[in-house]
């Protein structure tokens, strides 16, 4: 850090690369933050995160036992440490509350005063942030596992839906109804994820092993389908062609530059594409334990120079260079399963749920010797010193002691 400071002051570096490198060095020294804390509020197994795309303030996330939540993530005690408070909840014994687990939740991209959950009972809820009351709600054939919006969008408001039917559904906002039906999967729909950089570019993982990529301005919507061998018939099987993974693709997500998909599969595999052609860019990340039936969220950091992706591995979370598979570290403090995880990009904080019911919150590991913990303990530690001490300090000796008659 010393060096790269000096060099800075050389003029060797640009402000906005210091900027990115001192990143980079905060996000590579992610640990389990000991200051801040979040409300408890879910009974069970947290599905999905979601942080706010305006002010990066509050945080969405959604349980199996229909609970949503917001939680305020700044801190307002004046304290270094607090407890980030729930600002606005929906029990599940309210009337509009889902029936069955929710699976997604996500706010609206240019406003938080909306934001969108779905659920296994087969509906896609809009709600109205301030009373948490749906104020549009959408039913569908079989069971929802996912939805996502595009942050990018100008000329339309599509929420993509993924259900258990093999197809995904269209939802235009401004109706309130279904626009169309993108078909080519075989089986249920686990995850989906919008560009950031099209607004008309989707990308979906099956239950059939597939990863299609499309453009629903086309009457043929699909005009990729991921291939792991690239073409290479000569070393697979008939069952594997055209087939991203040889397991459910449950997890997926674009770089930030939207040039690459990160797709994750129940083969325990992480795989890179290309989104220009398809291509498998032959990564090997080695193997991340991956067993779930239903959307795995991975997040991929947006701030940094070279990317770095957050994989959920059992109760831990691996993270990876992503264009060189490397892995950077681990992160260890789940006791169960960790199912969604979302990155902080403005302070390079990174939290995560699970099936333990607890949202962590991972921060970057200063270089201060000295915390507060320690300046408490030393507080407390003088305290005692000064009761038990008979013995003037050096500050008594120094004080003037003399007095006049006269008074």
């Amino acid at each position: 850090m010393l060096r790269t400071i000096a060099e800075r002051n050389a003029g060797l570096i640009s402000p906005s690369g210091l900027e990115k490198l001192v990143c980079t060095e905060r996000a590579w020294a992610l640990h389990l933050d000991k200051q801040q804390d979040m409300e408890k509020i879910h009974k069970s197994p947290i599905n999905s995160l979601d942080l706010d795309p305006v002010e990066a303030r509050y945080l969405l996330s959604g349980a199996s036992n229909q609970v949503i939540a917001i939680h305020d993530l700044q801190n307002t005690s004046g304290r270094p440490t607090y407890t980030s408070v729930v600002v606005s909840s929906l029990d599940r014994q309210s009337r509009h509350a889902h029936k069955y687990s929710v699976e997604t939740v996500m706010w609206y991209p240019q406003d938080t005063g909306m934001f969108t959950s779905s659920s296994f009972d087969k509906t896609l809820k809009v709600w109205d942030t301030n009373t948490v009351v749906p104020v549009e709600t959408v039913k569908f054939q079989g069971k929802v596992y996912c939805h996502h919006m595009s942050q990018v969008s100008t000329t339309h408001c599509l929420i993509a839906v993924g259900t258990s039917t093999a197809e995904i559904t269209m939802v235009d906002l401004k109706s309130g109804a279904c626009s169309h039906v993108l078909r080519g999967h075989k089986n249920a729909v686990y995850t989906l994820s919008w560009s950031p950089i099209n607004e008309y570019t989707i990308v979906s993982g099956s239950a059939d092993s597939k990863a299609l990529v499309w453009d629903v301005r086309m009457a043929k919507s699909c005009i990729l389908t991921l291939d792991q061998h690239n073409g290479n018939t000569a070393v697979c099987g008939s069952a594997s062609v055209h087939t991203a993974h040889n397991g459910a693709v449950n997890g997926l997500s674009f770089t930030a530059d939207g040039l690459f998909i990160v797709t994750f599969g129940t083969d325990n595999r992480l795989r890179l594409w290309n989104v220009e052609n398809g291509k498998n860019m032959l990564i090997n990340y080695g193997a991340i334990n991956n067993e779930q039936k239903k959307c795995l969220n991975i997040a991929v950091s947006s701030d940094l120079p070279s990317d770095i992706m957050f994989v959920p591995h059992n109760s831990n979370i691996d993270v990876f260079c992503i264009h060189t598979g490397a892995r950077i570290g681990r992160l260890i403090g789940h006791y169960n399963d960790c199912n969604s995880v979302v990155y902080h990009p403005h302070h390079q904080q990174l939290y995560s749920a699970g099936n333990d019911r607890n949202i962590l919150v991972w921060t970057p590991k200063t270089m201060n010797i000295f915390t507060y913990e320690d300046y408490l303990e030393d507080l407390g530690k003088n305290k005692k010193h000064n009761i038990k001490s008979k013995k003037p300090s050096a500050l008594d000796l120094m004080q003037d002691t003399w007095s006049s008659d006269e008074d």
